[in-house]
């Protein structure tokens, strides 16, 4: 049974230290050392956030929606910002987010930073950036 922003109630039956311990368990957790805005860490260690994301990924058999590959993360379609990370609509519900591997993720974020030095023109020769 899900609230009214896709929130699994029968999570709630779980600790979060049970949950935490079988995302790291299964590799889902976020590595150690992996960058995370100072902003954003309360919430990404909130059992709210811990249980939705669990129940996401559960919920499409751990599958990259966009690949097929072992889905890792749960990404936000509307990325979370400083204004909308504690809205609940936003950060937790089913309909802003998408089970996506790691390559998959990695193109959603840094598909935009080309760097490469180099390049070819319409002839086909090579050009500095």
């Amino acid at each position: 049974m899900l609230n009214g922003i896709g929130y699994p109630l029968f999570l709630h039956v779980f600790s979060t230290s049970h949950l935490a311990h079988e995302l790291h368990g299964a590799g889902l957790m976020r590595k150690k050392g992996a960058a995370m805005k100072e902003w954003a860490k309360k919430f990404y260690h909130s059992k709210s956030w811990i249980d939705t994301r669990q129940a996401y990924l559960i919920s499409r058999h751990y599958l990259c929606e966009r690949c097929g590959e072992p889905a890792k993360v749960v990404h936000h379609k509307k990325h979370l910002s400083k204004k909308n990370i504690n809205n609940p609509n936003i950060a937790l519900n089913w309909d802003n987010l998408e089970a996506l591997c790691q390559d998959c993720h990695n193109k959603e974020h840094h598909a935009a930073a080309d760097t490469r030095c180099y390049s070819f023109d319409a002839d086909g020769n090579v050009i500095a950036r």
